[in-house]
């Protein structure tokens, strides 16, 4: 019994020393009632005091998770740039292609140009050129026609050139049997000591 009493008068002893400390914040909490307006008893006070502890909590909570929120978005802001990024790469290497495409296109559009200048002033000499020689074969048809006394106006186009050239060469051909039958005749002639006698053109 003794004992049993040792142990509480001690456990009293330390509670005593434990409320005299305390009696301090109870003595502040009076104070606090005192000069504030806003609480009239002390248990208001530390209601108050665990609505703020417990608000602070859940600020923490959301804190942190307004933190992985934006941890989060940050790390799909990270991404999606990268991947704006990278379709900004390929776009502008498709853009490098296409411009390279251009470039070719355009010195192949110059190069066949000036094929096409050149065929073009091929195209015209030739025509110039073509223009000369049925020039020249109609003045030769209107002498070859004269020769054989027929009349042809100069820029008569109604005979086709082919048909001119024929009947000039008609008229050669002629022209070279006649000295060929000259000679023969000459030789004949120089050989006999006769005349020969002239054979004609074909006037057909």
């Amino acid at each position: 019994l003794t004992k049993k009493t040792e142990q509480l008068t001690s456990q009293l002893e330390k509670r005593r020393k434990k409320l005299q400390k305390l009696s301090i914040y109870h003595h502040y909490l009076d104070k606090v009632v005192e000069s504030s307006e806003d609480f009239a008893e002390i248990r208001e006070v530390i209601a108050r005091h665990d609505t703020l502890v417990m608000t602070h909590r859940d600020l923490l909570v959301n804190e942190h998770e307004n933190q992985d929120a934006i941890e989060s978005e940050r790390a799909s802001l990270a991404k999606f740039r990268e991947e704006k990024n990278n379709e900004i790469l390929n776009y502008n290497n498709r853009l490098a292609h296409l411009q390279t495409d251009l470039e070719e296109a355009k010195s192949r559009a110059v190069k066949w140009e000036s094929q096409w200048t050149h065929i073009q002033n091929t195209a015209a000499t030739k025509t110039l050129v073509l223009g000369q020689i049925n020039m020249a074969t109609h003045n030769l048809y209107v002498l070859v026609n004269k020769y054989l006394g027929k009349r042809v106006e100069r820029g008569d186009t109604s005979v086709p050139t082919l048909a001119q050239l024929d009947k000039i060469q008609v008229c050669i051909q002629d022209l070279a049997d006649i000295t060929s039958e000259i000679q023969r005749l000459g030789t004949a002639s120089t050989s006999h000591g006769t005349t020969p006698g002239l054979p004609h053109v074909r006037a057909d």
